[in-house]
């Protein structure tokens, strides 16, 4: 048997050129890869980066607004209360001071994630101020409400109690007013012989007029004196003047009147009778209706009327 050659056969040159051909091509490819991720790399980065700056920008905004609104919302209910008032300026005060903060991180240079996430923090705490104040702000009004009405209430019935109080002092006015009864008129002329003085109906022999009544009596009406005004007003309009003729002030008007006679009487709270009168032996009386007015301490109490022919 023939023995075979165990020994290869040699590289020829252009197996060697194939290798380093495919090698060369594995390293451009690892290097194309390596470019690829690094370009990659950076551009998730600056993605990222500009994210952040688009976050920033937002929060910048939101920050503006929500300042903008709080101040606002807080600022409505100012001018309803001293008490609302003060709580206000001290939620203002406590607001720019929260301002200060956001405005000092919007001012860093470095505007990344942890300043960005800061931001929205103080965010949130400015919210819960101004939740927190609002509450507040609430229960102050409800208060303030709460106090109105009592107070309406208490308006209102010391307004019934002063109206009772008024009502129940006119009624005593009127209770204590004094009043007359039995009023008698009388035109006397005196007699041809012997000089006494006897009724007429007649105008011109009219020489006296007498006027009289009775004085109720009053047991709650004050003590002491009063003024017994009488009026005898004329057909013209114009009253009487007798002997004892004076002037007082009407009660009503507050204006002064004429008397045909006055007197001062000692009231003691009993009915007592009282005569007033005109007299004059010289006048001429006119024919017509006569009035009567009579007033105690200015407050007329009784009128009427009569006619002399």
């Amino acid at each position: 048997m023939q023995e075979q050659n165990s020994q290869q056969t040699p590289s020829t040159p252009n197996e060697s050129n194939n290798m380093g051909r495919i090698l060369l091509i594995a390293l451009l490819l690892i290097s194309l890869i390596l470019n690829l991720y690094q370009w990659y790399d950076r551009g998730k980065e600056a993605s990222d980066h500009e994210e952040v700056v688009d976050s920033l920008v937002v929060d910048m905004a939101e920050v503006d607004r929500q300042l903008s609104l709080t101040k606002a919302e807080l600022e409505q209910y100012r001018g309803r209360s001293e008490q609302l008032d003060s709580l206000l300026d001290a939620a203002n005060g406590k607001i720019s001071d929260q301002e200060s903060k956001i405005r000092a991180l919007m001012l860093q240079g470095n505007k990344n994630a942890e300043i960005n996430a800061e931001l929205r923090r103080q965010l949130e705490e400015l919210h819960s101020m101004k939740d927190k104040y609002m509450e507040e702000v609430d229960r102050l009004i409800l208060e303030n409400q709460r106090l109105q009405n009592e107070n309406d209430s208490l308006s209102v019935e010391l307004n019934n109690n002063v109206s009772q109080r008024n009502r129940l002092q006119a009624r005593l006015q009127v209770a204590a007013q004094l009043r007359v009864d039995r009023v008698g008129v009388k035109s006397m002329k005196k007699r041809m012989i012997g000089g006494k003085m006897s009724e007429t109906s007649l105008a011109k022999r009219t020489e006296k007029i007498e006027v009289c009544f009775v004085v109720l009596e009053n047991t709650v009406a004050t003590r002491g004196n009063k003024l017994i005004s009488m009026r005898l007003v004329a057909p013209n309009g114009k009253a009487l003047q007798g002997t004892s003729s004076g002037s007082f002030v009407n009660a009503d008007t507050g204006g002064e009147l004429t008397a045909t006679a006055n007197h001062q009487l000692s009231y003691d709270g009993s009915s007592m009778d009282l005569c007033m009168d005109w007299e004059d032996e010289n006048a001429e009386l006119d024919a017509g209706s006569y009035g009567v007015e009579i007033y105690i301490d200015g407050a007329l109490v009784f009128t009427s009327s009569f006619t002399l022919e």
